[in-house]
């Protein structure tokens, strides 16, 4: 699972990751630099989410019978509900995560 990221400011990520020293700052920058790519800079220009879904779609047929879209299962809404809740509550929008 992933996602596909757009656009990215790594001197932001940086800012807000709560790393007291200057020279593991800068470690994590040039980490971010070199292993995390977006969409506006490999191609130069921010494309329209509109021209990225067609994309998708278009890319997607071609290795899936894709029909269009359809109804979403009951389920799947319930689960994405029940997810929802998990990964947003105080604790895991603020739990130490030592991770990076």
């Amino acid at each position: 699972m992933g996602g596909i990221l757009l656009r990215f400011n790594t001197k932001l990520m940086v800012e807000l990751s709560k790393v007291p020293e200057e020279k593991f700052r800068d470690k994590i920058y040039k980490n971010l630099e070199e292993n995390i790519t977006w969409v506006e800079r490999k191609t130069g220009r921010l494309p329209s989410y509109e021209e990225v879904e067609e994309l998708l779609i278009e890319g997607f047929s071609k290795i899936i019978d894709f029909k269009g879209e359809s109804e979403v299962p009951e389920e799947a809404i319930e689960l994405a509900d029940k997810l929802k809740g998990e990964f947003t509550s105080k604790e895991v929008l603020f739990e130490e995560n030592t991770e990076l």
